[in-house]
């Protein structure tokens, strides 16, 4: 701190012993107090832009500012390599040839491939249709009528596509019967199924997989305009709860989720 002294060394000299101590103390206050103001403020600006903190930890009323447009040369930079659609093995190949030139020639003895357009369908979709006969017969020993019962799976009429396509049809677009609130909760649960081919693998894996998108679904922040409407409340599980144990919404699902529904652990849980 001598750096920041005005007077002089021989000014210095001349002064009593006890106030040069007292004065030395207050300038090691001083520095200590100015680092710490420091740090301070770069905490107070921290956030998910600038640090390792999530993007749930940021104020949800403070608007992001508005970062200036920068005019840049529209196109790829030179020497990026540029990528076209690849071609696929065709099914079916249609040759076009020129018909007529404009001076009026009809003839063309030599001709070759300048380009090839590639066009990609669907295929034609067909049902498939299983009818399933059912017998019956009389039990030539006591005379009861047995009939055949169909397989469980079977019963409703439809198979797991067609199901699964008609759920689909009805939550996003629009056909369904329930509310616009439940129809958006059925459209992400419709998209997690998707992604995870919906009950592929065991029983276990499905349970644990529909249950972790549940406490993520339930814990994730809403978004601010969300959280606003809902009296600062951050997340569906934090709404029911009225309660909050971290501003980190990762650390108040595991916290949640160690308890096993307990705020407190239970004093005899066996």
């Amino acid at each position: 701190m001598k750096q920041y002294r005005t007077f002089t060394e021989e000014d210095w000299q001349a002064t009593p012993e006890p106030v040069r101590i007292a004065f030395e103390f207050l300038e090691q206050q001083v520095e200590s107090l100015t680092q710490r103001l420091d740090e301070l403020e770069s905490r107070i600006s921290r956030n998910s832009g600038n640090s390792n903190k999530p993007p749930s930890s940021d104020n949800p009323f403070r608007k992001n500012r508005k970062r200036k447009a920068v005019k840049k040369p529209s196109g790829a930079k030179k020497g990026h390599k540029g990528h076209t659609q690849e071609q696929m093995t065709p099914t079916e190949i249609v040759s076009l040839k020129p018909e007529c030139c404009s001076c009026g020639n009809r003839r063309f003895p030599e001709m070759k491939p300048f380009y090839i357009h590639q066009v990609i369908e669907l295929p034609d979709i067909k049902m498939d249709v299983t009818h399933f006969h059912l017998h019956s017969a009389v039990c030539p020993k006591c005379g009861v009528e047995n009939r055949a019962e169909l397989p469980p799976e079977n019963r409703t009429g439809f198979g797991p596509r067609l199901t699964a396509l008609i759920g689909d049809l009805a939550g996003n677009h629009g056909n369904s019967r329930t509310s616009n609130m439940l129809d958006r909760l059925m459209q992400r649960m419709d998209r997690h199924l998707f992604s995870a081919q919906y009950f592929h693998g065991s029983k276990k894996a499905a349970e644990l997989s529909i249950r972790g998108w549940t406490l993520i679904q339930n814990f994730a922040p809403w978004n601010p305009r969300t959280v606003k409407k809902h009296h600062g409340y951050h997340s569906p599980a934090v709404r029911l709860n009225r309660f909050l144990y971290s501003e980190c919404w990762l650390e108040n699902l595991l916290i949640s989720a160690s308890l096993g529904g307990y705020r407190t652990p239970p004093q005899n849980p066996l």
